[in-house]
């Protein structure tokens, strides 16, 4: 065989090779400029609805609803208005479920976006009137330092059930632990303040509508001993370990 034609082939197959092995790494790359845009537009999304609620109650003397906010106009969506109304959230953006949990005295909400397109493993966003924006995704590994702190947030799901078994409706923090189905979330039965202060360096929410068709658990936990940890959780029964923006 020609030395000039075996010598090209070896160039070509060794370009095809580089070729290969880029295209290998600019596909992780291509995924994580998604999942980066994805996460920009979910705290963006954020951000918009912690500032429509701050001008709705500075308008009107109290927080809002999603349909509040539709009415408005300080949302804009093309969806069908029974989406708007539903309590499951809708996709103001799209891909992007919003969930606003409207307290019945509406003096307080919760918020929660959701990346439905999963393009960055469930990156989620939540907040609150206080306005600090805690960004997480799916509990994936056990966390031992924080062992207690998922287990309650595991009991409160596993409560809201129980509970909407009995009374045909989900309930907030003081409401379960009344009924005792939060208390022996550990070896050792704790005894709970009223929420959010349930305990030393614990602030647990567990933000309940009006309908009382869903909820939205959110857990920090201040203690020195083993950092700073906050978790968030919902009817679909997820875990989200979250932290605060920066």
């Amino acid at each position: 065989m020609n030395r000039t034609f075996i010598g090209a082939v070896a160039i070509s197959a060794l370009f095809f090779a580089a070729g290969a092995k880029a295209l290998v790494h600019a596909q992780p790359q291509t995924a994580a400029a998604k999942a980066s845009d994805t996460q920009a537009k979910t705290i963006g999304l954020m951000r918009s609805l912690n500032t429509a609620e701050a001008w709705y109650k500075s308008n009107h003397g109290h927080f809002a609803s999603l349909d509040d906010l539709y009415d408005a106009n300080l949302i804009h969506h093309d969806a069908p208005r029974a989406e708007l109304v539903a309590a499951a959230g809708t996709d103001i953006i799209p891909n992007l479920k919003a969930t606003v949990i409207l307290a019945p005295e509406k003096d307080s909400y919760a918020l929660a976006v959701y990346d439905k397109a999963k393009q960055d493993q469930g990156f989620a966003a939540f907040s609150d009137p206080a306005g600090v924006i805690y960004d997480g995704q799916p509990l994936a590994d056990a966390d031992a330092l924080h062992k207690a702190d998922i287990n309650l947030i595991r009991t409160i799901n596993v409560a809201e059930i129980r509970y909407d078994s009995k009374y045909g409706h989900f309930a907030d923090f003081d409401t379960l632990n009344a009924e005792g189905l939060i208390k022996s979330y550990s070896n050792d039965p704790a005894t709970f303040a009223k929420s959010p202060d349930v305990l030393p360096n614990l602030q647990v929410t567990v933000s309940v509508p009006a309908e009382q068709n869903a909820w939205l658990v959110a857990l920090h936990d201040k203690s020195k001993e083993t950092g700073p940890y906050s978790a968030y959780s919902d009817p679909s029964g997820i875990i989200y370990q979250a932290q605060s923006l920066k």
